[in-house]
């Protein structure tokens, strides 16, 4: 019996155990939950009832994460085993049936009960009750602290409390609820949005209705916006209290809201400007030559995108004939079907370009661009690409051989020669016997190796029938067989290759290369009795030859702009005396002299810092470095507002001779030192790095005036 009582004592321990733990959750629970409800009365106007199941919510997870929870009576027995040494360990006989024990066992187990009888085991989360009631109290104090900086609690469809800190008192307490509601234009294809918040980022071109409902009568608010426009509020329908007011984005900036001659602070007025459309052309390339032989088909791909959506995309082309003052123009266009109704934001678009149905005959150019016009009617050009159908009778001319070439061969005629052959043969092919034709097919096929071999000299090759035979004399002698290196001597040119040919210019080796690989095919064709295949790698080679000689010809589009005529007496003189630099009312916030206050406006700054006093010239210099911040706030509202509005702080604290906030100081600084680390630049002079007398005289012989 007495056993039972005992094993009922261990059960006793383990409920004991398991309410202090859930008074220790209990009061974790509750520390948290006052200081969240706090918070959220504060931040959301959200009722204070809202505590009570915030802490059953807390309680409940606390307790249920808690590995603790779960502990039983065998846990127990270990615990006062392992914590309180004299129970030696033996605790856990007293979960046990008395006649399953041994005499040693039973005789323990009597000691240990005495011991149990004796003592009181403490509960393992005493401690932590005991810092759970600290840190119940420090919450209490946290949320009083709360409560007392934001004492009076916001009605719910009031404004927010962030938002009533960027106003002045007066505003906050007259106004309960604003909506701002932005209407995109309509080739946006977005349609209308409210926001509760004053700082606005809209489209270009947006308009804007502000809807602000006053806790009590007031007069007429306004908005004060950067470009010093001034839009005044009308009264709503159907409500006293309410009013609006509409204006258009033009451009970026900042705005104020006045109520009762009370100002707010600035709101930023952000703009997302309409990009233009933009063309990708993937294929052809900019400047394609279509040889002889190859078709007259050119796959066109583009990819046209937009912000907002494409409405169209045409294809415009113009077809060069002609040469000299006989060049004759023919502009086509074209346009590119797709479903633009759908206004997407990409298309990507393909055609086949036919070059002979466009009329196009060799000796042609075609000068052709995308253009594409987005929702906006907003157009934007591609760049020029150009192909070019080579003119055959042209390159068998013997035009342009006697103009002097420096650096490239001179014997031009021996490639237009095999061309005029191999034509010969194909027309004479059915008159002649097979062994014929393949004879002279094989013979063009040798001078054109012949001719490859002495082009190959500008790149530094040798001649092919050499190394063959050095090659065959190096591999004759048994003894050199396992002679690598003088395998290696025969094989390797160590003194003369085609890259060590620096005589002639990069982009001259690269054009001949080509014109050899040209040549090694249509070798091939020809020794393989195959003339036909063999004539557009030959006439290839020959337009290769004449590029190097003679670049093509440019194109400069028509247009129908007509230029002033140009003062004779003027012309070349170099006299720059009476052009002016065109100037507005705001360049001079730009000007060198005013830019030097920025710097002496930052030194100002960090002088009160570290707590100096500052004079009426520095007052000045706060002033003027304000509104160098305010013009570029205008233009960009999100990168210097928040400096704008620090430094009119700190002019409104200096003017009532007090110390101005550390953060004010910190984000003026900010922001007059990014005004001064991206300088724009300024025409002027340069200054002379070295010393350059030529360019000096050169210089003022042409500032001097003109004696005729």
């Amino acid at each position: 019996m007495r056993g039972e009582l005992h094993k009922d004592k261990v059960a006793l321990l383990l409920h004991k155990w398991k309410r202090d733990l859930v008074w220790l959750r209990g009061l974790q629970a509750l520390a948290l939950s006052l200081v969240m409800a706090v918070v959220l009365y504060k931040f959301t106007s959200s009722s204070p009832l809202w505590s009570l199941p915030l802490f059953l919510i807390l309680w409940s997870v606390f307790v249920f994460v808690d590995p603790r929870w779960k502990i039983n009576d065998v846990e127990v027995s270990r615990f006062l085993s392992r914590h309180f040494p004299e129970m030696e360990e033996s605790s856990h006989l007293l979960l046990r049936q008395k006649e399953s024990l041994n005499k040693l066992e039973t005789l323990q187990r009597q000691k240990v009960e005495e011991k149990l009888d004796a003592m009181q085991p403490a509960s393992p989360v005493k401690n932590a009750i005991r810092r759970a009631v600290i840190g119940l109290v420090i919450s209490l104090f946290i949320s009083l602290l709360l409560a007392w900086i934001n004492f009076k609690p916001v009605a719910r469809g009031d404004i927010s409390t962030e938002k009533k800190n960027s106003i002045s008192p007066e505003i906050a307490a007259s106004i309960q609820s604003v909506n701002i509601e932005i209407q995109p234009p309509a080739y946006t294809g977005k349609g209308n949005r409210n926001q509760q918040g004053f700082d606005i980022d809209a489209e270009e071109g947006a308009t804007l209705v502000w809807t602000i409902h006053m806790t009590k009568e007031v007069t007429a608010p306004k908005l004060f916006f950067s470009d010093s426009t001034v839009v005044a509020f009308k009264p709503a329908a159907g409500d006293a209290k309410a009013w609006k007011a509409r204006a258009k984005l033009n451009h970026p900036g900042f705005y104020q809201l006045a109520v009762n001659g009370e100002k707010s602070a600035y709101y930023r007025l952000g703009m997302i400007r309409d990009q233009a459309p933009r063309i990708s052309i993937r294929s052809p390339k900019s400047y394609t030559v279509i040889d002889y032989g190859m078709p007259l088909k050119l796959p066109l791909f583009l990819t046209v995108s937009d912000d907002y959506g494409i409405s169209g995309v045409t294809l415009v082309s113009t077809i060069s004939s002609g040469s000299g003052e006989a060049v004759k123009f023919k502009e086509q266009e074209s346009a590119l079907s797709a479903n633009y109704a759908a206004h997407l934001s990409q298309y990507d678009l393909g055609k086949t370009m036919d070059l002979a149905a466009m009329g196009m005959h060799p000796g042609d150019e075609l000068y052709f661009y995308a253009k594409a016009t987005d929702t906006r009617k907003q157009e934007t050009r591609s760049d020029v690409y150009i192909v070019s159908l080579p003119d055959t009778a042209e390159l068998l001319s013997l035009e342009g051989l006697v103009l002097p070439v420096s650096v490239n061969p001179e014997f031009f005629r021996s490639q237009r020669q095999i061309i005029i052959e191999t034509e010969q043969l194909l027309r004479e092919m059915d008159t002649l016997r097979e062994e014929t034709w393949k004879n002279r097919s094989n013979n063009l096929g040798i001078d054109q190796k012949l001719l490859r071999l002495r082009y190959g000299k500008f790149l530094g090759e040798e001649e092919e029938s050499s190394q063959l035979h050095e090659g065959e004399e190096g591999i004759t002698d048994p003894k050199d067989i396992g002679n690598a290196q003088k395998i290696l001597d025969q094989f390797t040119d160590k003194h003369d290759n085609a890259e060590d040919a620096t005589y002639l210019d990069k982009d001259t080796k690269n054009q001949l290369r080509a014109t050899l690989t040209e040549m090694w095919n249509s070798e091939l064709k020809l020794r393989t009795f195959k003339p036909r295949e063999a004539l557009p790698y030959e006439y290839k080679a020959l337009r290769l030859l004449k590029d190097l000689q003679q670049k093509s010809r440019a194109y400069v589009a028509k247009t129908g702009a007509r230029t002033t005529p140009l003062n004779a007496e003027k012309r070349l003189s170099g006299d720059l005396s009476k052009v002016m630099q065109p100037r507005n009312e705001q360049q001079d916030l730009k000007s060198e002299s005013y830019n030097m206050r920025a710097p002496q406006a930052l030194a100002v700054l960090e002088k009160m810092k570290v707590g100096e006093s500052t004079n009426a010239d520095d007052k000045i210099l706060l002033a003027e470095a304000s509104k160098l911040i305010a013009t570029r706030a205008a233009a960009e509202p999100g990168a210097f507002l928040p400096a704008m509005q620090s430094m009119q702080k700190i002019i409104d604290q200096v003017g009532k001779n007090r110390a101005p906030i550390k953060s004010d100081l910190d984000i003026a600084s900010d922001g007059l030192f990014r005004i001064i680390r991206s300088p724009s630049p300024q025409p002027g002079n340069r200054t002379r790095l070295m010393s350059d007398d030529l360019g000096e005289q050169y210089f003022k012989s042409l500032n001097t005036p003109h004696q005729p």
